[in-house]
């Protein structure tokens, strides 16, 4: 949403976690499980810890809190409303994912929204939504 660029985020979190998403999130649960493992609680490293909490609070301060960001909820709300009712509407199109027999479908539909990324959420919802024709 052209809130925030790759060169804005602090660049010594990215020295320490990585300068993609996905060296980010590598980088976390790797710390997580190597200082985990003696069994005690789930934690992060005295090294990454203060790292992480310096990026989340960059994130909070910038992102999550930002007008431009925050003006986009209204039609995140719709637009995942509009898949929450469609799959109510049509259960057959929910996939066969394990359920627990006392699952409702109203849980089965927000489990399986939950589990979407953002670009197969918005692809899910041009499929049902968007004439095909307005696509190319």
């Amino acid at each position: 949403a052209g809130v925030l660029h790759p060169e804005d985020l602090p660049t010594d979190c990215l020295e320490v976690l990585g300068h993609t998403h996905s060296q980010r999130i590598s980088r976390m649960i790797q710390d997580i499980v190597k200082t985990s493992s003696d069994g005690g609680n789930v934690r992060l490293s005295p090294e990454v810890g203060p790292v992480v909490e310096k990026l989340r609070n960059f994130l909070f301060a910038n992102v999550y809190t930002n007008p431009r960001a925050k003006a986009e909820e209204t039609k995140l709300k719709d637009f995942l409303g509009w898949l929450y009712h469609f799959y109510l509407k049509h259960p057959e199109e929910l996939p066969p994912l394990p359920a627990r027999a006392e699952d409702s479908l109203e849980r089965r539909a927000a489990d399986y929204l939950a589990g979407m990324t953002d670009h197969y959420a918005i692809a899910d919802f041009q499929r049902r939504f968007v004439p095909r024709v307005w696509m190319r």
